[in-house]
């Protein structure tokens, strides 16, 4: 199943919007929120956190739309939307990484944090192997007995 992602004719029709919302904003800026935004929501969710960034009027530039903010409060993350690339943060969105930014707080710098030993990488090859070696796939689940083709 695939996840529907803002189209350009959607995004050139929803830019249009905006900038009749914001005059003060450029539109070739607000195509290139949209763009980097694209991915973070439904269309439908990205069109909604666009009219509700382009309402603040704080906001002075429309690359707020792709920003994190109260804007995205009730967009659903795309079920296909990326995710993080940093070992161990696989579980969050790339557009945001809470590990991320904790790390980012905390002074940590991901290129440079700390391996593990040989010895503790070999302790843990060790334990998947025998983790692997007790539990087996069952022969059931790979007969054809009972299913419907």
């Amino acid at each position: 199943m695939m996840i529907e992602t803002l189209s350009a004719t959607q995004a050139r029709a929803l830019a249009a919007l905006v900038h009749e919302l914001r005059q003060d904003w450029d539109a070739t800026g607000i195509l290139t929120a949209l763009h980097a935004a694209r991915n973070r929501s439904t269309p439908a969710g990205v069109a909604i956190a666009a009219i509700r960034a382009a309402s603040v009027a704080s906001n002075r530039t429309p690359a707020m739309i792709a920003l994190e903010g109260s804007h995205w409060r009730d967009a659903a993350p795309r079920a296909d939307a990326p995710r993080c690339t940093v070992p161990g943060h696989e579980h969050e969105l790339a557009h945001a990484c809470r590990a991320c930014v904790s790390d980012l707080h905390a002074g940590v710098d991901v290129a440079d944090m700390p391996g593990i030993s040989e010895d503790q990488a070999a302790r843990n090859i060790a334990g998947a192997a025998l983790v692997r070696a007790k539990y087996t796939r069952p022969a059931w689940l790979d007969t054809t007995e009972g299913k419907t083709p």
